[in-house]
């Protein structure tokens, strides 16, 4: 069962950040508002992935942003140098 919770939060978070522009590679725009909205979706993605397992599975929210950062951080390098 969290396995599935674990998809449907992974689908919330794609949805949130699937039309950025890309951060390197053809056609990168390294700007400052597109990093902007880099940050905000990772940030968004998080905290909509947190609260959405803590209705899920009725967890406290604290640890679920806790155990969410490595996956946005990784998300986040993995944008920058893959685009």
């Amino acid at each position: 069962m969290a396995t599935l919770w674990g998809v449907a939060v992974a689908g919330l978070g794609e949805a949130l950040g699937g039309n950025l522009e890309p951060l390197s590679g053809e056609g990168s725009d390294r700007s400052l508002a597109n990093i902007t909205r880099h940050t905000a979706t990772g940030a968004a993605s998080l905290f909509a992935s947190a609260a959405t397992r803590s209705a899920l599975e009725g967890s406290s929210f604290g640890p679920n942003i806790r155990a969410g950062l490595p996956d946005v951080i990784g998300q986040a390098l993995g944008r920058a140098i893959g685009g």
